[in-house]
């Protein structure tokens, strides 16, 4: 005897427990420890992965140091950008930039998206400046970068706002990241802000 069988919804229900100990991998058992999902195979427990709540998480840092007033001023490069995180927009309590070492710590396997919003000038017109990443121990991230230019003339404010998307492998994890400037000419950056959302 053969029956053809059609569901027109399937309803799925996880299980929150503290351990895999004496449960039965049932087939299609969803169970949570520790906010990570195990699936049921019928014969062992299967790691899906971190459960997610959908809630994309962000802080913003404000630079109260330099101002149009108190540049951060350069005459050679490259530098780092300086951010002292005076102000601190943090409604999801994030703890991913310290703004005494101008360094990000980030969460291995977590993947990102940095807004880097300042004012600039520079000496010659036909100048420009490289925004780039910077991990001590993986030079890979100086991939993540990109070019600025200033077609207003010399000494002329500008405004720049670059966003970059990345993830946190081991070694920003361990050693941190940080933002650096590379520049054709002397000039000054100031009212630096950073935005970062934490997407996962």
């Amino acid at each position: 005897m053969s029956r053809n069988l059609r569901n027109s919804q399937y309803i799925t229900q996880v299980q929150k427990e503290n351990t895999l100990v004496g449960l039965v991998p049932e087939d299609g058992a969803l169970v949570m420890i520790n906010n990570t999902i195990f699936y049921g195979d019928g014969e062992d427990w299967i790691e899906l992965g971190l459960a997610g709540d959908g809630v994309v998480k962000w802080v913003r840092y404000d630079d109260t140091e330099h101002t149009v007033g108190t540049p951060q001023t350069f005459t050679s490069f490259p530098f780092y950008l300086d951010n002292n995180a005076g102000v601190e927009y943090n409604p999801y309590a994030l703890d991913l930039y310290d703004g005494n070492t101008n360094t990000w710590t980030l969460t291995e396997g977590s993947s990102y998206i940095l807004t880097v919003a300042f004012k600039a000038k520079i000496s010659n017109a036909n100048g420009y400046m490289e925004v780039y990443l910077e991990c001590p121990t993986d030079s890979d991230y100086r991939q993540v970068a990109d070019f600025i230019v200033f077609p207003k003339g010399n000494n002329v404010e500008h405004h720049y706002s670059k966003v970059m998307q990345f993830y946190a492998n081991s070694n920003v994890a361990n050693d941190g990241l940080k933002i650096v400037i590379d520049a054709s000419h002397s000039g000054s950056v100031y009212e630096c802000k950073y935005f970062i959302q934490k997407l996962n």
